[in-house]
């Protein structure tokens, strides 16, 4: 289990992705990365998988 945060890179990010089974585009991971550090710094902890799901599915929508 791979936990992602404010501070997760665009590796981990793509990892955390593969982990969950998404086939996400690799040209919008650094989209997606910039929402992810912005909601966990927001809660102030890392994300659960369902939020990580969450924001990968609006950011593939955008």
């Amino acid at each position: 289990m791979l936990v992602i945060g404010r501070h997760s890179g665009q590796g981990a990010v793509r990892l955390k992705c593969l982990e969950l089974g998404l086939d996400y585009p690799p040209e919008k991971l650094k989209r997606l990365l910039g929402r992810v550090r912005i909601m966990a710094a927001s809660l102030e902890r890392s994300l659960y998988d369902d939020e990580f799901l969450a924001l990968a599915g609006n950011s593939a929508e955008a």
